[in-house]
């Protein structure tokens, strides 16, 4: 719950701070960078009018399947040692899943208190859970 509470905390400093000024600021959902980093860096890249090269294309593709043949290798001992096949999201990663009540927290009343967040930063209203509750 003080998780929870810092980080409620942060988000409003954060707003804060950014009405005193001109910042170039992107707020990316955690779910959408992990489903498709490549096209968020894309985006970002061209939101803010960096140049994006072949030779940063190439290197951002090379680490990204580098990191995903780790996380598969990893994936796939763990579920050897475990004796069973774990879940796995479709590119073979270890799928994590994980729920507030876990840690004490009410779902309701967390979403609640930041939805503004939500409405303001990433143009939805605080109500789609789902993405949030499961981080691949």
């Amino acid at each position: 719950k003080r998780c929870s509470s810092f980080w409620e905390g942060m988000l409003a400093e954060a707003h804060k701070d950014l009405q005193g000024g001109d910042h170039e600021v992107q707020h990316v959902k955690y779910a959408e960078f992990i489903k498709e980093p490549l096209v968020v860096v894309q985006r970002l890249y061209k939101d803010f009018g960096w140049e994006y090269t072949d030779a940063f294309d190439q290197a951002l593709k090379t680490e990204l399947a580098t990191l995903n043949a780790k996380r598969a290798a990893r994936a796939k001992e763990k579920a050897a040692s475990e004796g069973s096949e774990s879940q796995t999201n479709q590119s073979g990663h270890l799928a994590h899943t994980y729920s507030m009540s876990e840690y004490g927290l009410d779902e309701y009343s967390l979403h609640s208190r930041i939805s503004w967040y939500y409405d303001i930063y990433l143009n939805e209203k605080g109500d789609d859970k789902e993405d949030d509750k499961k981080a691949e």
